[in-house]
C-alpha cells in the first residue's frame, strides 16, 4: 500500500486487492455504454453486490462514454457504485475506446457526483484496462492524477480515494 498524503486531512493511495472488499462510501466500475457488467472488475462488483444492481442501471442506459452514474451498492460494503462509462458510441456516431481523455471526464464524473452525494471516500480500479485500451502503467498514472487535481484544490467531500489494482492483474515486464 502507498499513501500519498495531499493536505487538509486528504490522501490518495494505491493498493493491491478486490475493489469488492474496500470498505468506502462509493466504487467505481468500469464498464460500456449499455452497462453491461459482463466484464472483470464490472463483472465482481455485479456478483457481489447482487442482482439489484442490474435493476437498478437499466434506467440509465445508454450513457454517453466518459460519464458516470450512481446506483445503490447492494450487498457491498459501500453506499453507491459509480458506473463509469469507458466504452461505446458518443451521439450516436463515433465509436470511442479507452483513452486517457476518457479517463479524465469518468473520474470528474464520479467526483461530481460524489460531491453531490457527500462522498468522502472513493475506491476504484485502474480504468480503462479491461475490454481493450489503456495500458496498467498508464492508466494508473492517468487516474493518480486525476484523482489528486481534484484532492489537492480542496473545493470536494472527498477525503480519501484509493485506487486498487486486481490480485489476478499482472504486468508483463517492460522489455517483453
Amino acid at each position: 500500500l502507498d499513501r500519498f498524503p495531499v493536505g487538509s486531512g486528504r490522501e490518495l493511495s494505491i493498493c493491491r486487492g478486490a475493489l469488492t472488499d474496500q470498505h468506502v462510501d462509493a466504487l467505481v466500475s468500469s464498464d460500456d455504454q449499455y452497462l453491461s457488467m459482463n466484464v472483470g472488475i464490472a463483472a465482481d462488483i455485479l456478483a457481489a453486490a447482487g442482482p439489484t444492481v442490474q435493476t437498478d442501471i437499466k434506467h440509465y442506459i445508454p450513457v454517453c462514454p466518459g460519464r458516470a452514474v450512481v446506483t445503490p451498492a447492494g450487498k457491498l460494503p459501500a453506499r453507491v457504485i459509480m458506473h463509469g462509462v469507458m466504452r461505446g458510441t458518443k451521439y450516436g456516431l463515433l465509436r470511442v475506446h479507452p483513452s486517457s481523455d476518457l479517463l479524465r471526464e469518468v473520474v470528474t464524473s464520479c467526483f461530481y457526483h460524489a460531491d453531490t452525494l457527500n462522498i468522502h471516500s472513493i475506491a476504484l480500479p485502474p480504468l480503462g484496462i479491461e475490454g481493450g485500451g489503456l495500458e496498467m502503467e498508464e492508466s494508473l498514472v492517468e487516474t493518480f492524477t486525476a484523482a489528486l487535481k481534484v484532492l489537492a484544490r480542496g473545493a470536494t467531500a472527498v477525503r480519501s480515494v484509493a485506487i486498487v489494482i486486481p490480485n489476478y492483474y499482472t504486468s508483463a515486464p517492460r522489455d517483453a
